[in-house]
C-alpha cells in the first residue's frame, strides 16, 4: 500500500511539474512575464520580479540537460526505447529552457550604470 501511495504522491508532482514549466516558458516570452495577469487578484498589474522566472527556469534546464545526456550512454535505453528515447529530448527542452531563460534576462534587465546600454528609446535609430 505504502508503494502505490508513493508513486501516487510521485505522478502527482510530475503532472504539476509538466504542466508548470511550459507556463514558465510561455511566461518569459508574453506580457504576462512583465506583469501579473488579472487573475492574480492580489498582485494584478504588478511587475514580476525577473528573478521570479530567471532562478526557476535555470535550475530547470541546469537538471534537463545532463537527465537527457545521461540517457545517451544508457545501456538499457536498446532494451526500453519507449521509455528511454523521448527522455533524450530532454536535452532538447533544457537547452530551449536555457535559452528562454538568458534572452528573458537580457530583456528585463535594466540600463549599465556605466555605459548606459542596454535599453532603447523610441527616437533613436
Amino acid at each position: 500500500m505504502a508503494t502505490r501511495l508513493g508513486s501516487s504522491s510521485f505522478a502527482w508532482i510530475f503532472v504539476r511539474w509538466v504542466l508548470a514549466v511550459p507556463a514558465e516558458m510561455n511566461s518569459s516570452a508574453s506580457r504576462w512575464g512583465e506583469v501579473y495577469p488579472r487573475w492574480i487578484w492580489f498582485k494584478a498589474g504588478r511587475p514580476v520580479p525577473p528573478a521570479l522566472a530567471i532562478v526557476p527556469a535555470s535550475l530547470v534546464a541546469v537538471v534537463l540537460v545532463p537527465a537527457g545526456l545521461m540517457m545517451l550512454g544508457n545501456p538499457t535505453i536498446q532494451d526500453s526505447w519507449g521509455i528511454g528515447l523521448p527522455s533524450v529530448l530532454w536535452t532538447l527542452w533544457g537547452i530551449a529552457l536555457g535559452a528562454a531563460a538568458i534572452t528573458y534576462h537580457l530583456r528585463r534587465r535594466g540600463a549599465c550604470r556605466h555605459c548606459r546600454q542596454g535599453t532603447f528609446s523610441a527616437g533613436s535609430g
